[in-house]
């Protein structure tokens, strides 16, 4: 009865979020085709920022799961660095880990209900175990996106800065070639093409710098802290910006270049351990394993004749053996 409790739970549990992410994207799909059919009034339609991932009851359940005032900048960094640009990012954050932390509280107090009394405090633990995972659970992605995407903004850069160096030696101002450079972008590294997108938008609406700037802060890169050093000194100074960019790609390669021998060379140190593990004990076992084993069985058969020979010594010494001698 209570394995099938479980199984019973597991499947709702399962089913339910299932048909969550389902309708949640079925949403987002009807919405995106309503802003395609109507562009003219996409002022009056919620975009797809606005509809939150848990639907309306995305803030209660924040509530749920405060966060301090001195952690919420940190927060909210480290969720524009992994990509979440949108107004509601900092609270759907907080009401999936509300739900992560409460959801194993709640299956452990329905399971306890039909579990035995020695069972309850296993579950007691798990149900723990399974909230403070799940309360770690949001951070840890966050701090893993962020790190795929700046590991995708490095590769690309170096290309990036070579295609917008030659649409300024072209003739073509800086906005049509960092919209030149987005769109060739797109197929090969789509992160790096979106953060070109949003630096040419916000180069519109205010200066160049201060896109540059906000740039840098929102990917938290360090190669694109040079890059936007590099390009506001040589707008603020009047340099001719091809020459910088080239310097700039130039000196980027050679970085990287260098950023890869250093991962080779500590591979070598990491590729000690499989090679012990499964080069050196195999080796071992192979070269000593026969002769330990003949030892082992040399061993045992000595063993058996001393012991033969004991029991034949006690019974020759025996006082049965020696009346029965004539």
């Amino acid at each position: 009865m209570f394995q099938g409790l479980v199984l019973s739970l597991a499947f709702v549990a399962v089913a339910g979020l299932t048909l969550g992410v389902y309708a949640w994207l079925l949403e987002r799909r009807r919405l995106a085709l309503l802003r395609d059919v109507h562009a003219e009034e996409s002022h009056s339609l919620p975009s797809a920022e606005e509809v939150m991932i848990l639907g309306g009851m995305t803030p209660a359940i924040a509530g749920h799961s405060p966060i301090g005032e001195s952690k919420r900048p940190a927060i909210q960094q480290e969720l524009r660095e992994a990509g979440f640009y949108h107004k509601n990012a900092l609270t759907e954050f907080q009401a999936i880990r509300a739900v992560l932390v409460f959801s194993p509280f709640v299956v452990a107090a329905l399971l306890g209900l039909a579990a035995r009394r020695e069972d309850i405090p296993r579950i007691a633990m798990s149900g723990t175990m399974l909230a403070v995972l799940g309360f770690s659970i949001p951070r840890l992605f966050i701090h893993y996106r962020a790190r795929v995407r700046a590991r995708q903004i490095e590769r690309g850069l170096p290309i990036a800065v070579d295609l917008l160096n030659l649409g300024l030696t072209g003739g073509q101002n800086l906005g049509a070639s960092l919209a030149l450079v987005s769109k060739e972008l797109r197929n090969a590294y789509p992160v790096l093409a979106d953060e070109l997108t949003i630096l040419r938008e916000h180069a519109e609406l205010s200066s160049f710098s201060r896109a540059l700037q906000q740039f840098a802060e929102r990917t938290n890169v360090p190669d694109v802290r040079t890059l936007a050093m590099v390009l506001t000194q040589s707008e603020r100074l009047g340099a001719d910006l091809s020459a910088g960019l080239l310097e700039y790609s130039s000196n980027l390669r050679t970085t990287l270049r260098h950023r890869a021998e250093t991962q080779a060379n500590r591979a070598n140190f990491w590729m000690l351990f499989p090679t012990i593990l499964c080069l050196w004990v195999p080796a071992v076992i192979v070269l000593f394993g026969p002769v330990y084993h003949d030892f082992w069985s040399r061993r045992q058969e000595t063993s058996q004749l001393l012991n033969q020979s004991r029991n034949d010594l006690k019974k020759a010494n025996s006082p049965t053996a020696a009346a029965t001698e004539p």
